[in-house]
């Protein structure tokens, strides 16, 4: 039977290796997080396992590539939530949920439901398929996807994904047709909206001048990105030269300089620094 959670479309053999049960790695209070995501305190972070890419780049890949973690059913999805809030989480900040897409909307539908009051935040790849993203109309507060890259050969290379621009152009405007852009309150604490991040790739592979010029283009200056200078070669980026180092800082300013020539009003920048140190402790 054929799976249409993603663009992906797979046959018989699943891509992204996803079970049918939630399954995840890790939960926890998250304080690293842009400033408007964590408002001085803690997003409640739940990490699932799998992915819908293969990024050869990956700093999450031993529960994105390898799989790791256990599964769970909704009863202990909800627990784990209520567990977060009573932790003091801002927000619960759903990890790479994309191949459980299927599964959350139900189970967030039940959270919405019981009269939930967190911002639910769906931080993902960028990689989705747009009839799956109107079903999350109304249970999604917050949606928070990457734009990897501009060039889909580029795309394929290194993340083994077809049409990956067409799919995330597709997928960042749903969002934003839902959401708009991001909404914080008077405490500087988001609450409702869309924020895109940029991964600035080393040799400019991601092309993230040509992403800012279309989100521009698109949604106009006000919308927020959250643009990172955090890349470090992982996983099996050593096998390509070209990704086998952290960016150089004139790397990182020709993207913050695009921002700043299309006079974008909100967004977040970075010093440019590569450390393991910013990767989670999976399990």
């Amino acid at each position: 039977m054929q799976c249409q959670i993603c663009p992906n479309k797979c046959l018989v053999t699943s891509f992204c290796g996803a079970p049918k049960k939630l399954k995840i790695n890790t939960y926890q209070l998250h304080y690293g997080e842009e400033p408007v995501l964590v408002g001085g305190l803690a997003s409640g972070t739940i990490f699932f396992a799998h992915c819908n890419m293969r990024c050869c780049f990956c700093q999450n890949y031993k529960i994105s590539q390898l799989g790791s973690g256990y599964e769970i059913d909704e009863e202990k999805f909800l627990e784990i939530v209520l567990e977060l809030k009573h932790k003091n989480a801002v927000n619960i900040n759903l990890v790479s949920p994309t191949p459980y897409s299927a599964l959350l909307i139900p189970v967030l539908k039940r959270l919405k439901k019981s009269g939930f009051d967190l911002p639910i935040i769906w931080n993902s790849n960028g990689y989705e398929d747009v009839e799956i993203l109107k079903r999350l109309e109304g249970l999604v507060d917050i949606y928070l996807p990457d734009f990897k890259y501009w060039d889909n050969e580029i795309a394929f290379k290194y993340s083994e994904v077809k049409n990956y621009r067409e799919n995330a152009q597709s997928s960042i405007a749903e969002m934003y047709r839902q959401t708009g852009n991001l909404i914080v309150d008077e405490d500087e604490l988001a609450y409702f909206g869309l924020m895109v991040r940029l991964l600035v790739l080393p040799n400019n592979l991601s092309q993230t001048d040509k992403i800012i010029e279309w989100l521009n283009d698109e949604f106009g200056n006000k919308l927020y990105i959250s643009l990172m200078s955090q890349y470090y070669p992982a996983y099996n980026a050593t096998l390509f030269p070209e990704l086998n180092r952290g960016i150089t800082n004139k790397e990182y300013q020709i993207a913050v300089q695009k921002m700043t020539d299309l006079c974008f009003e909100n967004g977040f920048i970075q010093q440019p620094a590569t450390t393991p140190e910013w990767t989670p402790d999976f399990t």
